[in-house]
């Protein structure tokens, strides 16, 4: 752990203390790029604490981190609990207070080999990446909890596969006709369902839905085209035709590896849509 890591979560450990008077904590947890090992000047401090039950009156009576000098600017009542958004300094920080037993339901949705939503991912992908401040054995227990079997490749495979779009298509439709912005946003969704195949390829938690992470969750990878960042980012930074067939052999790479990782998985539709391109 870095020193900047260190003081953030020095930082955490006063935020989890001032929550100290209320029953029932089970887990406190920095997630996000602190979690991750990325975080710079400007990123947030993402805590989340998991309450037996989260009493949403006590939480949303007071700001509790007055005394620490922050200005609470949200509290805010959820389906699960609450969340905070404060001001300390120039730095923003996010508590969300969250029913622990929401985490059993997100077991039984992957247990049973449904797709995941993006709320999923998200919470898979912070527990699994995530640092405890308070919990350390819930926190093990939770992630030994978290499998992504077979069938939830399977299952991820089928919601994306049919997304992949022609990058030379996409290309001639929107750019060649001066349209960055509809390039810019078709061209970043097709890519983001091809991380979700290559995290079904890999059996890894990466929520696609928060891409500012995915060139640190890639890199972690065993199985995935060569260079496959570098290649999205030159494609994405400097499109070109060259680039884009650059693109398309990337996502026919990427079929062949759900092909070889993924029993059972059928790419066929995947396959034929890039063939129209």
């Amino acid at each position: 752990m870095t020193p900047g890591n260190l003081a953030e979560m020095d930082l955490a450990l006063q935020i989890v203390e001032k929550y100290g008077d209320l029953p029932g904590l089970k887990l406190a947890l920095v997630a996000g790029s602190v979690a991750r090992g990325i975080a710079d000047q400007s990123s947030d401090l993402d805590l989340y604490l998991y309450w037996e039950r989260a009493d949403q009156d006590a939480l949303c009576h007071l700001n509790r981190l007055e005394p620490l000098g922050s200005e609470r600017l949200v509290g805010m009542v959820t389906s699960t609990g609450v969340f905070e958004k404060h001001r300390l300094g120039n730095r923003m920080i996010d508590v969300e207070s969250v029913d622990i037993a929401s985490l059993a339901m997100v077991v039984d949705w992957l247990d049973r080999g449904n797709a995941m939503s993006p709320a999923i991912e998200k919470t898979v992908a912070g527990l699994v990446d995530g640092l405890a401040v308070f919990g350390q054995e819930e926190l093990a227990k939770w992630q030994g909890r978290f499998r992504y079997s077979d069938a939830l490749a399977n299952a991820q495979v089928a919601a994306h596969v049919g997304s992949l779009l022609p990058p030379c298509l996409l290309y001639k439709l929107t750019l060649g006709r001066g349209d960055v912005l509809s390039f810019s946003a078709r061209m970043s969704a097709v890519l983001l369902h091809a991380v979700a195949l290559v995290a079904a390829v890999n059996r890894a938690f990466i929520s696609v839905t928060e891409p500012k992470w995915l060139p640190w969750q890639l890199g972690r990878l065993s199985h995935l085209p060569a260079q496959m960042s570098e290649r999205i980012n030159t494609a994405l930074l400097h499109p070109s035709v060259e680039a884009m067939n650059d693109l398309h052999a990337l996502l026919v790479e990427v079929l062949d590896l759900v092909d070889s990782h993924v029993p059972d998985a059928n790419t066929r539709v995947g396959r034929f849509i890039l063939s129209m391109g």
